[in-house]
């Protein structure tokens, strides 16, 4: 794992102990970070994934990595074109929003804002670190018990285990070329 100290400087020596009191869950993998941008500026990076369970009234675990960063409001949304859903902090979901603002009152831009808007929930974390999710999102992504939590840069995305385990049991056809796009 990597973890960054108050000086900005990266220590790759990230012990067991740490891991274990970050987060009380079957497995942990998992690290949240800060990165200077500019000053004053910070740039969030959510990595890596853990898994938790869904109880019956919908509450979900947010990894303890996560959640300064995430803040005590955020937004949950849907995913696109998979079934996931994924958790924006307030800050990320406010730019999204403003870029879709940006794009007119055409139709497509009016039906990416109504998609948006309809498909999200203003969302807080309890004091043990839990959040509820609604019954059409745990029904749209299939969340009915394991649950992989996954660090997405900016974003977190929530997922059925068995199901992003079947989306990433294989690496993209494609690979090759995505990876010569980063040049």
């Amino acid at each position: 794992g990597l973890k960054i100290h108050k000086s900005g400087a990266a220590d790759d020596a990230y012990s067991v102990k740490e891991r274990k009191n970050a987060c009380r869950c079957k497995s942990f993998h998992t690290y949240s970070v800060n990165i200077k941008q500019k000053e004053g500026q910070v740039n969030r990076l959510f990595s890596g994934k853990a898994y938790h369970t869904v109880d019956a009234k919908g509450r979900l675990f947010i990894p303890a990595m996560y959640r300064e960063e995430l803040g005590s409001n955020f937004v949950v949304a849907k995913g696109f074109s998979d079934p996931y859903l994924i958790i924006y902090p307030q800050s990320e979901w406010e730019t999204l929003i403003s870029k879709i603002d940006a794009l007119g009152m055409d139709k497509n831009a009016r039906t990416i804002k109504r998609y948006m808007m309809m498909s999200s929930n203003p969302t807080e974390m309890d004091a043990q670190g839990r959040i509820v999710l609604s019954k059409e999102h745990r029904e749209f992504a299939g969340l009915i018990k394991e649950v992989t939590v996954l660090g997405m840069n900016n974003t977190i995305e929530l997922w059925d285990t068995a199901a992003l385990e079947a989306e990433t049991v294989t690496p993209p056809d494609n690979l090759e070329e995505i990876l010569g796009m980063l040049k």
